[in-house]
């Protein structure tokens, strides 16, 4: 758009964070007719609007890992099975849904040990495998933020000494429904700016 000044004002905004300031930069370029055709996006005046808001999370993301090691690939997969087994009927009984739930990982490592040996009279390390390392971890969804605490409380107890919690996130889960009041305040931030300068400078 043109201002009755004879000026124009460019913009261009970033993605929305929820818990993060959401810019949009404006950069006031004088116009006219001989220059109409060749503005140059490096001349003139950058400001930068900005708009923030506080809003409640609405969802809450755990990331619920299960770990264990056995001798073998079979006794270390299948005792990470039955665990997440049980934290999986925990959470059902929370009435998560299965839409509610993905699994982000599922890994095999072997194991090894250096014993120190004697090879012709020398001493030295012998890599020896001992056993193998299963981790199955998943993202859980929570919407119902009053039950956070017993359901990680629940889901520990029943995956046993292999279930490790390695995250708990607050967030929203739809941030679009809050991008066009953003929007608004950042434009009124960086036109309160750019009509200051465009006084300041003549």
């Amino acid at each position: 758009p043109i201002n009755q000044d004879g000026s124009v004002i460019q913009s261009s905004g970033s993605s929305f964070n929820p818990k993060a300031n959401n810019d949009l930069i404006y950069n006031r370029v004088p116009l006219s007719a001989s220059n109409l055709q060749n503005i140059n996006p490096n001349s003139g005046i950058w400001v930068t609007g900005k708009g923030s808001i506080s809003v409640d999370p609405d969802l809450v993301m755990l990331n619920i890992a299960v770990e264990t090691t056995a001798k073998t690939v079979s006794k270390a997969r299948n005792q990470v099975a039955d665990a997440m087994d049980n934290v999986l009927v925990t959470l059902h009984r929370y009435s998560v849904e299965d839409k509610d739930i993905q699994t982000q990982s599922f890994n095999i490592w072997p194991q090894y040990e250096y014993p120190e040996v004697t090879i012709r009279g020398t001493k030295t390390r012998r890599q020896t495998l001992v056993g193998y390392k299963v981790n199955n971890t998943a993202r859980i969804k929570v919407r119902d933020l009053e039950s956070v605490g017993k359901i990680i409380d629940d889901v520990s107890t029943a995956g046993g000494d292999v279930a490790m919690i390695n995250g708990i996130d607050f967030t929203i889960e739809n941030p679009d429904s809050f991008m066009d009041k953003l929007r608004e305040q950042a434009v009124k931030d960086a036109m309160s700016k750019a009509e200051q300068f465009a006084v300041l400078t003549g």
